[in-house]
């Protein structure tokens, strides 16, 4: 039995960590994943970076200045208000890639502005014709001649539509641009920036991305320190709320910003996209973007979770291995979350949880099989000999049916511990029939059974008091004795032994 149970174990073990690993590695169990992502990005959030500011265009600000699009010359009189006020760098969250031909002027202002200021990065989106990636969309030359950089503004949307992660680098053929956040870290800390190399590049024509990043929200939607445009041009914000700060201009307004839903949104409106730069900026300068495991190794500790629960559960008792099996799915939900918050490391394991759910039925189903087949071995077996010592009239009224399995086994098992008492009680009154003192002891010399002639003659209560009344005997000399009993003169032979007992009594001992 216990030859096959290990056999059973093993087939649990592997069918159920094989389940963990190929749901890991496979993404069987992806939503689970996701939702426990977000979950644990709602329990514990970083905090926002004080060096970001958001000037935000935001209804109050469409209400005053007008109904967008506004004229580029706005854009140029809020560069040059936010450059004397000693923005380190400022990121022009609103995309410049077509002239505006009624109104030439205001885009020579806004170029000079740019190149004025020296320290303005501006978006590249892609170019698309018929739902297809057909190049990029960069800034005007004129523009983009002044710009500091050019950043990408590209957010992933997971398949259930949540935006969690971004491509540090993007471009179509040959070129590349960082994400705008990464563009931003490389103007206000270059030696942080060093950290994100530009990817070797491939020269064809597709939409080509690297280095893919887990965004670590810091909130919901207004998490960030953020002022309104009109406020700005107006002149009612202090300059040293921009001085040596990252700038980010972009729409916030309802209905106006290229909104995203995030983890954190929860039931607010989605996250604007200039606050999404906001926090990859955040993440990157502080080294705290978050990496997704490779397959392999999630998969790998997917299937260790589950040997380790099932090792534990080969040797727990029944009554505690459902609640192993809840402290190793626990276990992984809270590994997750410090390899998430700590380490800064996504590990996709919802799938080991599968399988630690898995391992309780599945192991108690097999033990339990293997316990029952164990089981009515040895009850067929205690029936036979029930056949033997009593008569077939006897026992086969006693056989009994039920509808349920364990039931009638359970009737099997109570109808074998009668037959056991009434076996005890037949060799008992067998030997209390007896003329002579009669002990049973075993092979230790632990008696186990004694008539009333014995206790009679050693002048004990009960069993209980026949060691210490066997130890009173004085045996003759040349008799050994193995504890309280003697031995006999050679194995298998009788022996016949006058000892004294209690009371001035001679006992006759075989």
């Amino acid at each position: 039995m216990a030859d096959r149970s290990f056999i059973e174990w093993l087939l649990v073990t592997v069918f159920c960590a094989a389940i963990a690993a190929g749901a890991t590695g496979l993404g069987w169990t992806w939503r689970l994943d996701q939702a426990a992502y977000d979950a644990a990005m709602s329990v514990a959030r970083p905090s926002t970076d004080a060096e970001v500011v958001i000037v935000a265009i935001d209804d109050a600000s469409l209400a005053e200045i007008g109904r967008w699009p506004w004229r580029r010359s706005v854009h140029a009189a809020l560069i040059a208000r936010l450059s004397r006020a000693g923005a380190r760098v400022i990121g022009l969250d609103i995309i410049l890639h077509e002239p505006d031909p009624d109104h030439a002027d205001a885009d020579r202002a806004l170029a000079d502005a740019i190149r004025d200021s020296g320290r303005v990065v501006l978006p590249v989106v892609q170019a698309t014709r018929d739902g297809r990636i057909v190049g990029e969309a960069p800034p005007l030359p004129m523009f983009a001649e002044g710009a500091a950089t050019t950043g990408h503004i590209h957010v992933e949307l997971d398949p259930d539509g949540i935006a969690r992660s971004v491509y540090l680098w993007e471009g179509f053929g040959g070129s590349s641009h960082p994400q705008l956040g990464l563009a931003l870290l490389q103007r206000a800390h270059p030696e942080r920036a060093l950290d994100y190399p530009t990817p070797d590049p491939v020269a064809d024509a597709v939409w080509h991305r690297a280095d893919w990043l887990r965004i670590p929200f810091a909130g919901p939607p207004g998490t960030y320190r953020s002022v309104a445009y009109a406020d700005v041009l107006r002149g009612t914000v202090d300059d040293a709320v921009f001085r040596d700060k990252v700038v980010l201009v972009g729409a916030t307004a309802l209905g106006l910003a290229d909104s995203v839903p995030t983890p954190t949104s929860g039931f607010n409106r989605p996250m604007p996209g200039v606050e999404v730069n906001a926090t990859v900026y955040s993440s990157l300068k502080r080294d705290e973007g978050i990496r997704l495991v490779s397959p392999l190794i999630a998969s790998l500790v997917a299937a260790t979770v589950v040997l380790a629960l099932m090792v534990v559960m080969l040797r727990a008792a029944p009554r505690t291995a459902l609640l192993w099996a809840f402290v190793g799915a626990a276990g992984t939900l809270v590994m997750m979350g410090v390899a998430l918050h700590v380490a800064h490391l996504w590990l996709p394991l919802t799938g080991a949880v599968l399988g630690c759910i898995l391992c309780y039925p599945l192991w108690s189903w097999r033990r339990l099989e293997a316990a029952q087949r164990y089981l009515d071995d040895q009850l067929d077996i205690l029936h036979r000999d029930a056949g033997l010592l009593f008569s077939p009239r006897a026992v086969a009224p006693r056989e009994i049916h039920d509808v349920d399995p364990v039931q009638l086994r359970i009737r099997r098992v109570s109808l074998a511990v009668e037959r056991q008492r009434d076996m005890r009680r037949f060799v008992v009154e067998t030997l209390d029939s007896l003329p002579v003192g009669a002990l049973v002891a075993d092979a230790d010399g632990n008696i186990l059974l004694c008539n009333r002639e014995a206790l009679n003659l050693l002048q004990a209560r009960d069993i209980a008091d026949v060691p210490a009344a066997l130890a009173k005997l004085s045996w003759p000399p040349g008799v050994e004795t193995d504890g309280l009993l003697p031995l006999p003169a050679s194995p298998g032979s009788a022996r016949m032994i006058e000892v004294e007992g209690a009371g001035e009594r001679s006992l006759m001992a075989r």
